[in-house]
């Protein structure tokens, strides 16, 4: 969390999380989409 707040200081370590929480749920979705595509 200091990390990602160090990073982006204009937000605070509430928003950084939900950002990474959306970075990570829409990188599943395309892992999600990729494993489809392959079976």
């Amino acid at each position: 969390m200091a990390i990602a707040g160090s990073t982006i200081p204009d937000f605070p370590d509430f928003s950084d999380f939900w950002i990474a929480f959306l970075l990570a749920s829409v990188i599943s979705l395309f892992m999600w989409a990729a494993i489809i595509k392959l079976i």
